[in-house]
C-alpha cells in the first residue's frame, strides 16, 4: 500500500484533499494540498509518543491535531457545497455505547501476549496506576452527571466550555488536593495523553464555534482511550450508527 500511495500526488486525486500537520519548529499549522500523498499523510498522522515526526528541511512535522483537531477551515476555503465534520471529542452523546464484537480465540490469545509483552517493557507501580485509573473514572462520572441531555441538537456555540472559575461546581480552593509521587513510565505516558485529549477537546469546540459545519457528527470521546486501536471494529460500527442517525436527522430537518 505504501508503494502505491507513495507514487500518487495529491493534486492528481479525483477528490480535492488536504492533509493537516503541525510544524513544531515554527509552531504553525501546515496544509499539504499538493505533492507526495504518502509523505503528507505520514506527517499528518505522526502522533507524538506513538509515531516519529517527519522532517522537511528544518521543519519537524507531527499530527495536525496538536494545533487543530478538527480542521474545518481547509474545507471552508475550498468553497464546497456541504461541510460534514466528525468531532471525535464529543461529550454530549450519552445515548451511544460501544457495541460488543466477539474476537476469535486466536486473536484474543495474540492480543493478551502483546499486552503482557508491553507491560514488561513499560514497568510501573501497580498502586499508582490503580490510583490514576480511579481518578479518571471519577472524572468521567462527574462529566456524565454534568451533561445535559437537552444539549442534543443545540448549536455548537452554546456548547462552549465556561471559564474554570465560573463553572458551577468547580473548586476554588486547593485544600484537600495531593501530589502523586513516583509515577512510573507507563502512568506518566498516560497522563501526557490525557492532557493531550483535554487540549484537543477544548480546541475542537472552539473550531466548531468559529466555523459551524452544515452537519456535525459527534462521536463520544468516552468510548475509547488514546491507545485503544484494538477497538477499531467496535468504533467503526459505532461511527456508522452515529453517522446514519445524524444524516437522518439532517434530512428530516431539510425536508
Amino acid at each position: 500500500i505504501r508503494k502505491i500511495v507513495g507514487e500518487i500526488n495529491i493534486e492528481d486525486l479525483r477528490i480535492p484533499y488536504t492533509a493537516v500537520a503541525a510544524d513544531l519548529t515554527n509552531q504553525q499549522e501546515i496544509w499539504f494540498q499538493e505533492g507526495c500523498l504518502h509523505q503528507a499523510m505520514r506527517a499528518s498522522a505522526a502522533i507524538p509518543s506513538l509515531f516519529t515526526p517527519v522532517m522537511q528541511g528544518n521543519r519537524m512535522l507531527v499530527d495536525g491535531g496538536i494545533l487543530n483537531p478538527l480542521p474545518i477551515v481547509p474545507v471552508v476555503s475550498s468553497h464546497c457545497d456541504l461541510i460534514i465534520a466528525v468531532n471525535l471529542n464529543a461529550t454530549n452523546q450519552r445515548q451511544y455505547k460501544l457495541p460488543v464484537i466477539e474476537r476469535p480465540a486466536a486473536f484474543r490469545s495474540r492480543f493478551d501476549s502483546l499486552i503482557k509483552s508491553m507491560g514488561s517493557k513499560l514497568p510501573f507501580r501497580r498502586k499508582q496506576a490503580e490510583q490514576l485509573l480511579k481518578l479518571e473514572q471519577e472524572a468521567l462520572r462527574a462529566e456524565a452527571a454534568e451533561i445535559n441531555p437537552w444539549l442534543e441538537g443545540v448549536e455548537p456555540e452554546s456548547q462552549q466550555p465556561a471559564s474554570a472559575p465560573e463553572r458551577e461546581g468547580a473548586p476554588k480552593s486547593a485544600t484537600g488536593s495531593f501530589i502523586i509521587d513516583n509515577v512510573g513510565p507507563a502512568s506518566l505516558l498516560d497522563l501526557i495523553n490525557q492532557s493531550f485529549e483535554v487540549m484537543q477537546t477544548s480546541l475542537a469546540q472552539y473550531k466548531i464555534a468559529g466555523y459551524p459545519p452544515d452537519i456535525l457528527i459527534n462521536v463520544p470521546k468516552r468510548v475509547c482511550r488514546f491507545f485503544e486501536f484494538y477497538k477499531a471494529p467496535e468504533l467503526i460500527a459505532l461511527g456508522r450508527q452515529i453517522a446514519s442517525d445524524t444524516l437522518d436527522r439532517y434530512e428530516q430537518e431539510q425536508g
